[in-house]
């Protein structure tokens, strides 16, 4: 809806830049899961998009690159791809600066050309920063980052658009006195689980954490975990084996459950 898409008008622009710049030929967008990236790229680029998702063999980039030249290639989460030197290599051939790119894959397993011309453009859309400078030098880098109250404006939003009842986003409005907490997870699918909840139990109110994939009873970890964050002036796991009498095993734990831990990608 036009209320929903005024949060992306700046995506907007960066998406415009890519497609009317002939020399930028790779994207990436990062933002928190489940906040309405991967929709809106797909519907503004409906038509002309080849999407890729999951688990992305180099067999399979190079084929989408050969057969579709001129597509406009979304690969929604590319970790797959970060894990594979023959992929990443592909990846970082269709994104050189240059209008039309060559593409080469030398195998024995395709009875195809080892080499494509490919004048179409990457959109990386993925959760989390990338660790690789040759990658961040060739692509346009857009971050979406909400603050916790513009979130909850967006999911007041979306639970129109899915005719979820706002008393729903109500209660997940009373949890925002946990800020930062809860901010990394919440998400439109936050709102989706507890409709379903909302629908099946009269305890629905209860399971907002659990819908977050947070437990309540953790919330007071949860917290030293967030101010530890917050601090750089600190080694961080100790502080936590001080504050809590828990292992650094637990800490990495946490910080998973909180969306905190960063994930790192091969540099070739």
């Amino acid at each position: 809806t036009p209320e929903l898409d005024k949060y992306y008008k700046d995506l907007d622009l960066y998406l415009k830049i890519l497609e009317n710049t002939d020399y930028l030929t790779g994207m990436l967008v990062i933002g928190d899961a489940g906040i309405g990236k991967s929709y809106y790229i797909k519907k503004k680029f409906k038509g002309t998009n080849i999407l890729l998702s999951g688990h992305i063999t180099a067999k399979e980039l190079y084929l989408t690159y050969y057969n579709h030249p001129q597509a406009h290639i979304i690969i929604d989460d590319p970790s797959s791809i970060y894990k594979s030197v023959d992929s990443l290599g592909l990846l970082l051939q269709a994104t050189q600066t240059e209008p039309i790119r060559m593409i080469h894959w030398h195998t024995s397993t395709l009875k195809i050309p080892k080499t494509t011309i490919f004048y179409g453009k990457t959109t990386l859309i993925q959760n989390y920063d990338v660790d690789n400078d040759i990658i961040e030098s060739r692509c346009l880098i857009k971050h979406l980052n909400y603050d916790l109250n513009t979130k909850i404006r967006m999911l007041y939003e979306f639970a129109k658009v899915i005719n979820a009842p706002l008393e729903i986003i109500d209660e997940i409005k009373n949890k925002s006195i946990y800020g930062e907490i809860i901010n990394k997870k919440l998400s439109f699918r936050t709102v989706q689980k507890l409709l379903a909840f909302y629908k099946n139990d009269k305890n629905w109110k209860e399971r907002v954490f659990e819908s977050m994939g947070l437990r309540e009873d953790k919330i007071n970890i949860y917290e030293i975990i967030s101010g530890i964050e917050r601090d750089n002036t600190i080694n961080k796991v100790e502080t936590f084996k001080e504050k809590t009498g828990m292992s650094k095993r637990t800490y990495e734990r946490l910080r998973q459950e909180l969306g905190l831990s960063r994930k790192y990608i091969r540099k070739v």
